[in-house]
């Protein structure tokens, strides 16, 4: 095996991109195999129901096993702070007059607008 820096392959040199191809190739299909092609940037194919099995090999933001981000739980901490912030100076209210989808979660199917407004300081 060798290790191909992601800029060092261009699509003007074949001979590189052939041998990238071909190294690929040899530890099995991709998992975006399902999906279409790795190289395609078409990000509304996670949304399509067929997808469904490779979208969940894909969602794991903090990693898996002995390859777990170390800082997750210091991310957590720090989301946790900035959502008490915004509950305690902001007031949220949206719109939930909307339908909902059911893939691939349960989601408002107009992105659920929301308006943030600063308290009056106390």
């Amino acid at each position: 095996p060798f290790i191909v820096a992601l800029g060092a392959i261009s699509a003007s040199d074949p001979a590189a991109t052939a041998a990238a191809a071909a190294a690929g190739s040899a530890s099995g299909p991709s998992p975006d195999s399902q999906a279409g092609s790795a190289e395609d940037f078409r990000p509304e194919r996670w949304l399509e129901p067929q997808n469904a099995k490779s979208l969940a090999l894909h969602q794991a933001p903090f990693g898996m096993g002995a390859h777990y981000c170390l800082g997750s739980h210091l991310a957590m901490a720090e989301l946790t702070a900035v959502l008490a912030e915004l509950g305690r100076s902001y007031s949220l209210t949206a719109d939930t007059h909307t339908e909902w989808q059911d893939f691939p979660i349960k989601r408002p199917a107009n992105g659920l607008p929301c308006t943030l407004q600063r308290l009056a300081a106390a």
